[in-house]
C-alpha cells in the first residue's frame, strides 16, 4: 500500500461544485470510481486541498489516496485524463502515508477575474488601502453580517496572507492568497470591492454594504502550495486549452490566468514575479 498525489484543473462551469451531491453531476462524482478501482481493503483515505462551489474552476485542486501494490497507476492517471469532460491531470507524487490533501498546504491562491464596468471606484490605490485594512483583522464576519443569525459557533477567524487588485485593460484581478477561507469568501470580497464609492472609507462602507457574492464562474482556484512539489505529467497551461475548449469562461480570461501558473516558490503573472 501506498499514498499517492495528484494535481487536476476542471472547469467547474460544467459541473454543480467538486463535492459530491445526490443526483448531480460534480467532479467528486466523476473522479471517485476511478480511485476506488485501486483502493486498498483499508479503504482509501482520500483527502483533496479546496472544496470549491458550482461554476467555480481549478486549475490546481489536489487530492491524495491510497492506493494496492500491485496498481498500474500509469493506467490509473490516465484513467483520470478526462479533458473531453472537462478534467485533466497535470501533476503526480508519490507521498508520505501521512500526508493529508488539506492540513499540509501551506497555502492556496485564488484569482477572481472581473470587468472594470462592474466597479464603482477606478483607483486601485485606495481599493487596495482598503484590502490592506481587510488584511488587519482575523475574524471576517463583516462579510457575512447576513449570516449572523445562521451562523452560529462557526469560526470566520481565518489567516489571509495577501490579498490585491489588479488593472489589466478592461479587466480587474482580484488575488487572494490564504491558510484557509471561510465558503463564499473571495465572492463576497469582490461583491464588497465592486459596491465601495471612491472616498467612502473602511467602516463607513461596512456599515453601507448590503453583502452579496459574485458570479462563482469568475472564481479560480490558482495554487496549492506544499513542503514538497509535484512531479509534472503535462504542461498545465497545454492542458488549459483542452480541459477548457468547451468552457463558458472567454479565452482572454484563460490565457490571462494561466500566466498564474507555476510550480516554482514564486507567482508568474502579468504584473511581474510576486513573490510568497
Amino acid at each position: 500500500m501506498k499514498r499517492v498525489a495528484v494535481s487536476i484543473m476542471y472547469d467547474g462551469t460544467r459541473y454543480h461544485g467538486f463535492q459530491r451531491q445526490r443526483e448531480l453531476s460534480t467532479v467528486e462524482s466523476a473522479i471517485l470510481p476511478v480511485l476506488r478501482s485501486c483502493s486498498p481493503p483499508e479503504g482509501l483515505d482520500y483527502s483533496y486541498s479546496s472544496r470549491t462551489d458550482r461554476d467555480v474552476s481549478s486549475f490546481w485542486q489536489t487530492l491524495t489516496f491510497l492506493v494496492r501494490d500491485d496498481c498500474d497507476v500509469e493506467d490509473l492517471l490516465a484513467r483520470l485524463q478526462r479533458p473531453e469532460e472537462g478534467i485533466g491531470v497535470w501533476g503526480f507524487r508519490e507521498v508520505d502515508l501521512e500526508f493529508h490533501a488539506r492540513y499540509w498546504a501551506l497555502w492556496r491562491d485564488y484569482v477572481f477575474v472581473d470587468r472594470t464596468e462592474n466597479y464603482k471606484c477606478d483607483r486601485f490605490e485606495e481599493l487596495n488601502a482598503i484590502l490592506k485594512n481587510v488584511l488587519s483583522i482575523r475574524v471576517h464576519d463583516f462579510l457575512y453580517k447576513d449570516y449572523k443569525r445562521r451562523l452560529g459557533s462557526l469560526s470566520l477567524e481565518r489567516r489571509i496572507l495577501r490579498v490585491q487588485v489588479f488593472p489589466v485593460g478592461e479587466h480587474i484581478i482580484l488575488w487572494v492568497r490564504g491558510e484557509s477561507f471561510p465558503t463564499h469568501y473571495v465572492r463576497r470580497l469582490a461583491d464588497f470591492l465592486r459596491k465601495y464609492e471612491c472616498g467612502r472609507g473602511f467602516k463607513t462602507h461596512i456599515g453601507s454594504w448590503k453583502p452579496g457574492a459574485a458570479e462563482g464562474w469568475r472564481l479560480f482556484l490558482t495554487g496549492v502550495r506544499y513542503p514538497v512539489s509535484m512531479k509534472r505529467l503535462l504542461s498545465p497551461v497545454e492542458l488549459v486549452k483542452r480541459v477548457f475548449k468547451q468552457t463558458k469562461i472567454g479565452s482572454f480570461e484563460l490565457q490571462l490566468l494561466s500566466s498564474f501558473l507555476s510550480s516554482s516558490k514564486r507567482v508568474l503573472s502579468p504584473f511581474g514575479v510576486l513573490s510568497w
